[in-house]
This record gives structure tokens, C-alpha cells and sequence, in this order.
């Protein structure tokens, strides 16, 4: 029977699943801004009391052509780099430069990397090695290379080959040391919520002896922006950032994490509270919804349901009707959500979801229908 009150009540069925529709592509947007949420919060904490100090860029625009054209710019900033080595002040950075797209039209990518810069990011091999420790203070002849998952079949693990200079200048013959898992990605602390990926990044590693007076501007602007130090003395700060003003040169200045770690987290829980007040939204909405509809269809049906159960037919065999239609309701409704999931645990909070809203447009009619009045019905047939 209900199978037919649906049928005679086809524009308010489309709108519940228009409703329902949307409601899954809401949620299913909440889902993934929460995850990022949690992952970016995980990331900063990761940070905190470890008197981590990243740097920020003031550089105006009009001042970069004559920091290009300054002679001795390459030698100050190699001079800046190697008294961190000197001073024994532990860092991190990294760089990279496009160099060319690979048989499956993938930007494959040149990448240097500071000592630490794979331990901070969790960063592992799933084949071979990282860099030791004496290939991040030393060079040689042949220099090691950990390439990215996608890279594997063009690049053989122990296998040397010669890699263009991405500053020109030649090239380096290099050698194949390990290959990272899938999916290894890293991101700039003063924008965590940014993943970048290394799956199709061949990586070298960044070493005192590369810190050079013939070494290319744009790479030690790039080391710059990427630098982040851990300084047992965070008076030590200051230090640097005179060393930095001394050079005249790119305006840097070190930001310490742990406040900039504040504020984002501050910003990260704003976001929460925001997506949380959607889910509300939605479920208030969907609530409403369906008890207006369903309202509606059983008013304007009361007779026809009062008779049947005058006839013996139970509450439960029509709810079993009206379940039968719910689910294929939500089944379609899910569908978007479900292609916006990212990880199983997202499908996982969708899937919940459903089931929620599932449970509404079946106990809501059954409950109004529980509450029908048969004699009610009989005396007034239109109840509409």
C-alpha cells in the first residue's frame, strides 16, 4: 500500500531526496574538513616545545631584481648557511625545481632536503635507504638519490645516472639509494594545511659542502623560505635574524612555531565549532523535512492507512513498507557523499550518517501513524 501513496506523492518524494541529497555532500564536506582539521593540529603539536623557529618573507617585490644582480649576494648567503653548520644550530629545509614531465604526464620534480627533513615529516623508504648522516655533511663524486614512489620503474634501486642541473651548469652523476612509500608528502609549517607530494620528486640531499659563492640565488631564497631551525636557546633567534639583516639582503625573519602553533590551532578550532554548527544545520533541516513531508502524505492518506488497520494490518508491516522506501531513498542519497569519502574511516562517519538519517524517515511516520485516531478518521475523513 505505501509503495502506492509514494507513487501519488512523486514531487514530494523528489524533494526529500533533493534534501537528502544535499544533506550527504554537507556531511560529506564536514567529514573531510574535520579530518584536515585533526591531521593540521596533529602536525603543529608536533612542533611544540621543540623551540622551533621558521622563517617569514617581507622581501617587496622591487627589491628582488637588484638582490639578483648583486655580486656577492651567493657568497653572503653561503657564508649565512655554513655558520649554522659551524654553530652546530640543528635545521631543516628544503627546495625543488620542475624539470620535466614523465610518460604519464606527471611533473617530475628536482628536491633537496636538509638533515631532519625526513624524520619531522615521518617520512620513510620503502625500498632501500635515506640519507646517512655523513652524505648530509659531505660530498662526493657520486651523489645519493632517494627518488619517489612513482619514480620506481624509471629508476632502478643501486643504479647510477646523470641528472641535469636544474640551475644549469651541467649536471651530477647520482645514484639510486632508496625509494619512498607511497603517497610521502611534507608541508611548510607556515601553511599546514598544504600537503606536497614527493612521489614523483627525485631527492638530493643539502650539505655543507654544497653552500658555495657559485651556488644560484634562487636556491638559497628557496632554502630560506623552507628553513626551519630548533634551537636549544631561543634568545638564539635574535642571533640569527641579525645575521640575516647583516646580509641586506632577502627580508627574512624567524617566527617562533610554538605562537604561530597557537594561532593556527585557535583558527583550526574555529573551524571545528563552524563545521559542527553544519551538522546541526543538517540534521535540524533533515528533521524537519521529513517530518513536514511525511505529515502531509499521511493526512492526505489517513483513510486509506485507518482502514487497513480496522482490516488487521499492524504497524509494523506498514513501517516494513515504509522502510523499504526509506532505504532505497538513502541508498541514491549516499552515493555523493560516498564518492567524496577519502579514507575508510571517512566512509566509515557516512555510512553512520546514513544509518541516522535512515532511522528518521522510518520512525517518524511510524509514529505518526502509531498516534492516528481511527475513530478520528472515520468521523472526519478529511483531515487534510
Amino acid at each position: 500500500m505505501f509503495h502506492s501513496v509514494i507513487k501519488n506523492n512523486k514531487a514530494a518524494m523528489v524533494g526529500m531526496l533533493i534534501v537528502c541529497i544535499i544533506s550527504f555532500l554537507l556531511i560529506g564536506f564536514a567529514i573531510h574538513v574535520l579530518r584536515e582539521n585533526g591531521e593540521d593540529m596533529e602536525k603543529i603539536n608536533e612542533f611544540s616545545g621543540k623551540h622551533a623557529f621558521t622563517t617569514t618573507d617581507s622581501t617587496p617585490d622591487i627589491e628582488v631584481s637588484r638582490i639578483l644582480s648583486q655580486e656577492n649576494a651567493s657568497e653572503l648567503l653561503s657564508k649565512f648557511f655554513l655558520s649554522l653548520y659551524d654553530d652546530e644550530i640543528s635545521f631543516t629545509t628544503d627546495y625543488g625545481y620542475d624539470m620535466y614531465h614523465d610518460e604519464k604526464g606527471n611533473i617530475v620534480r628536482y628536491h633537496t632536503v636538509a638533515d631532519a627533513f625526513f624524520e619531522l615529516f615521518g617520512i620513510t623508504a620503502e625500498k632501500g635507504r635515506l640519507f646517512t648522516k655523513e652524505e648530509y655533511e659531505t660530498a662526493s663524486d657520486v651523489v645519493p638519490v632517494v627518488i619517489g614512489y612513482e619514480l620506481r620503474d624509471s629508476f632502478k634501486l643501486g643504479q647510477e645516472y646523470f641528472f641535469e642541473n636544474p640551475t644549469g651548469g651541467g649536471g651530477f652523476q647520482g645514484r639510486i639509494v632508496g625509494v619512498l612509500g607511497k603517497n610521502s608528502e611534507y608541508y611548510r609549517i607556515c601553511n599546514v594545511g598544504v600537503n606536497e607530494s614527493l612521489d614523483t620528486s627525485y631527492i638530493v640531499p643539502f650539505t655543507k659542502a654544497m653552500c658555495t659563492a657559485n651556488r644560484a640565488i634562487s636556491d638559497y631564497d628557496m632554502a630560506l623560505s623552507g628553513l626551519t631551525v630548533f634551537l636549544d636557546d631561543p634568545a638564539d633567534a635574535e642571533k640569527i635574524n641579525r645575521r640575516i639583516s647583516d646580509m641586506n639582503l632577502f627580508r627574512y625573519k624567524l617566527k617562533d612555531v610554538d605562537k604561530a602553533a597557537d594561532e593556527a590551532l585557535e583558527n583550526q578550532q574555529k573551524g571545528i565549532v563552524v563545521v559542527s554548527v553544519i551538522f546541526a544545520v543538517i540534521v535540524v533541516v533533515v528533521f524537519v523535512t521529513t517530518f513536514l513531508i511525511f505529515r502531509k502524505i499521511i493526512r492526505t492518506h489517513a483513510v486509506e492507512i485507518g482502514v487497513r488497520v480496522l482490516c488487521g494490518a499492524s504497524v509494523s508491516k506498514i513501517a516494513s513498507e515504509i522502510a523499504g522506501v526509506a532505504g532505497v531513498l538513502v541508498a541514491i542519497s549516499l552515493i555523493p557523499g560516498m564518492l567524496m569519502t577519502e579514507t575508510w574511516k571517512d566512509a566509515l562517519i557516512c555510512l553512520g550518517c546514513a544509518a541516522v538519517l535512515f532511522a528518521l524517515i522510518v520512525l517518524i511516520p511510524v509514529r505518526m501513524i502509531r498516534r492516528l485516531s481511527v475513530v478520528e478518521i472515520v468521523r472526519n475523513p478529511n483531515m487534510e
